[in-house]
């Protein structure tokens, strides 16, 4: 599989019942303009063809395991599908793995040992927080300062030693959590970031910086 970034195609599983996917779509659509890329959305995740993924060289998931949130904790994403996300990572596809794309997927199943990490909860409330990046040399994050959102503040459990914390979200009321991570899966790459509920995330110069510097990075771009 090729990831030239000339012919990058990206399929974009997008929108739940608590994220917007207009938003997500958005902020996606203006972090590729220097990739040429092409990118589908799919809000029916369902409608995405799943035994045919070769077709794209990313794939993107910006919303939950679960079918309908506020209904029902039955989810959309069954053993079949974390079988075929991980074989089209491993196989030299990238995954980007955004906020909502952690929410109820399990940590064991194949997706979750493929993103190395998964939701743990989020305070009800959205507070301002700090994302601060890591030690850690990384493209992703080379020469990159630390910025402050408002947001809803992920908390999330993460494989450290499986793959490489790049940024914190730091609050002096909630602690701290793993922001964003990224590592190599067998032929392919897995970017995971976890802000991006509200509208004034996704138009934050820093977020914006991180998304565009993450889905680059993932697509094998220089």
């Amino acid at each position: 599989m090729s990831l030239a970034v000339a012919a990058l195609r990206i399929a974009a599983i997008l929108g739940d019942d608590y994220h917007d996917p207009e938003g997500q779509k958005s902020a996606l659509k203006k972090a590729i303009r220097d990739l040429s890329a092409e990118m589908d959305s799919f809000t029916d995740p369902l409608s995405l063809p799943w035994d045919s993924l070769s077709q794209w060289g990313m794939v993107v998931v910006a919303r939950e395991g679960r079918r309908t949130p506020k209904k029902s904790k039955e989810v959309w994403f069954t053993p079949f599908h974390e079988r075929l996300i991980s074989a089209f990572v491993h196989s030299g596809g990238a995954l980007v793995a955004l906020h909502a794309g952690l929410a109820s997927y399990g940590h064991d199943g194949d997706y979750g040992r493929l993103i190395h990490g998964s939701f743990i909860h989020h305070p009800e409330e959205h507070p301002e927080f700090q994302v601060r990046p890591t030690p850690v040399s990384h493209e992703i994050t080379d020469e990159v300062g630390e910025f402050s959102l408002r947001d809803e503040m992920y908390f999330v459990r993460v494989d450290s030693a499986q793959t490489t914390v790049l940024m914190e979200s730091c609050s002096p009321n909630y602690g701290s959590s793993a922001a964003a991570w990224a590592h190599q899966a067998g032929q392919g790459r897995v970017f995971c970031f976890t802000p991006g509920h509200r509208d004034e995330v996704f138009a934050n110069p820093g977020y914006r910086s991180i998304l565009a510097r993450g889905l680059r990075w993932a697509a094998g771009a220089k």
